[in-house]
């Protein structure tokens, strides 16, 4: 599901999601984002149903520092296993260890960032 919270919530999250209900990357159909506009404190999250052993593979880049993070719920706690605060870009493949829902959020922090992403879930390896 992509989403976006903040300033200019509405418009950009109709644009990004293309409808009111929430979307969930597609196994060995990749998501692509290039310049996205963040404003300062804005959000946006880009979310997957994973299996175990499933991959999440992603990069990103951005003009100005984000926090990012993976996240996913387990009951009633948010679980994060990987947390990056400040960042302008990374890659990498995050291994599903517990089925779910899986986000990658971005938060601008001071100021605007420019973010671009491709992001694929992939099978386990055998």
């Amino acid at each position: 599901m992509t989403r976006v919270r903040g300033q200019a919530s509405l418009a950009i999250a109709l644009s990004l999601t293309g409808c009111a209900a929430p979307t969930l990357l597609q196994p060995g159909t990749p998501a692509a984002v290039t310049q996205q506009k963040l404003g300062p404190l804005d959000t946006l999250e880009q979310c997957a149903r994973l299996e175990v052993g499933d991959r999440l593979d992603y990069r990103f880049e951005s003009s100005a520092p984000v926090a990012f993070d993976i996240h996913y719920r387990e009951g009633n706690a948010l679980v994060t296993p990987i947390s990056n605060d400040p960042t302008t870009g990374e890659s990498n493949i995050f291994p599903a260890l517990v089925a779910g829902d899986y986000c990658m959020s971005w938060q601008a922090r001071h100021g605007e960032a420019q973010l671009s992403y491709r992001a694929q879930v992939r099978p386990p390896l055998k």
